[in-house]
């Protein structure tokens, strides 16, 4: 079963080495552990295991659910900051 995940807001914590991606599950469950993607014009541009499921506030916007995943280096989020988030499905399965 593919779960989708409506972002709203991508953005880090860099104290926890963590990428986060704001937004509303808009299908099915997701779980840590899982494999979150995002596809643009049939390109994968990201594909990653879910580190956990947390609701955050981030810019005033009230707790939403948010995907979490750990990154590498300061490069990995670099390039992970750098995609196209906002208003994109991201796919999440098992």
């Amino acid at each position: 079963m593919i779960s989708r995940f409506r972002v709203l807001a991508s953005f880090s914590l860099p104290k926890r080495n963590l990428f986060v991606l704001s937004g509303v599950i808009r299908e099915g469950l997701v779980d840590m552990g899982m494999k979150a993607e995002l596809r643009v014009d049939d390109e994968v541009l990201f594909q990653e295991a879910v580190h956990s499921v947390e609701f955050m506030e981030h810019e005033g916007a009230g707790l939403s659910p948010c995907l979490t995943f750990e990154y590498r280096d300061l490069s990995q989020l670099s390039d992970w900051l750098s995609l196209p988030w906002e208003k994109q499905i991201v796919a999440v399965r098992l």
